[in-house]
């Protein structure tokens, strides 16, 4: 997605560099938008480590993929390795497990590094839908960690949960630092107030997936910026919509 001899110059659209077969492909909108997502990422890693476009594929090839991923990206065959992230330093528990074709989908799943799917893995962990609500998934910490931002992704927009809540232990008991209802979306970034906890946990009021959780403490501009891309990203569709389009409630 860089300019073979323009040092500065970066494309994410029909204009790449692509044999007519793979263009048939490549020119769709929803690939040129993963494009964009690469490429802008990769761009704002060329101010900050003050290098080309080339130079980020020479030398800073794992890290963009990291933060692809990151930002919720899939970058195939590859699994997350963030020493940023707080969640794979905990054990994972849950109140339940459920199954997949026969397969346990245990509480270790979100925190294995994979958001997604991999094969017939469903990389995520699953309540057994015959245990009583609610259900769970817990993260705890040998020695307490602070963090301000949570990751929570769900395994497919088709199967979220309409409601959900993000608890911290404290003072003996859970207390939620984040709750949602309505839903209809499948990651969420969720900016929080900065707390300091040995435990974590997300609870759900129906039988649904988690793939992933992630968990940081971010610079305050981050979490402002978290907050202000999940208000966003809860604003309700707006038409015109196709006649064969279901619209949104």
């Amino acid at each position: 997605l860089y300019s073979k001899n323009v040092e500065n110059l970066m494309m994410a659209g029909r204009n790449i560099s692509a044999s007519h077969l793979a263009m048939s492909d490549t020119r769709v909108m929803l690939t040129t938008a993963v494009m964009g997502h690469a490429a802008g990422t990769a761009a704002a890693m060329c101010v900050e480590t003050k290098v080309t476009p080339r130079g980020i594929y020479q030398d800073f090839m794992p890290r963009l993929q990291q933060q692809l991923l990151k930002e919720g990206a899939h970058v195939m065959g590859m699994a997350a390795d963030d020493p940023r992230d707080l969640a794979p330093r905990a054990t994972a528990s849950a109140s339940s497990v459920g199954k997949y074709k026969d397969r346990p989908m245990p509480a270790n799943n979100v925190i294995d590094g994979y958001a997604r799917v991999v094969g017939d893995d469903p990389k995520a962990w699953y309540p057994d839908p015959k245990s009583p609500a609610p259900h769970w998934v817990e993260l705890a910490w040998e020695r307490p960690v602070t963090f301000n931002v949570v990751h929570v992704t769900f395994q497919t927009p088709e199967s979220v949960p309409r409601e959900f809540a993000v608890e911290v232990w404290k003072n003996g008991r859970y207390e939620p630092v984040f709750d949602l209802t309505g839903n209809r979306h499948r990651r969420h970034v969720l900016g929080l107030d900065r707390v300091t906890t040995s435990k974590l946990r997300v609870l759900l009021q129906e039988p649904k997936a988690v793939c992933e959780i992630r968990v940081y403490d971010e610079p305050a501009a981050a979490v402002e910026a978290a907050r202000r891309a999940h208000r966003t990203m809860r604003l309700p569709d707006v038409g015109p919509f196709l006649p064969w389009e279901k619209q949104p409630k």
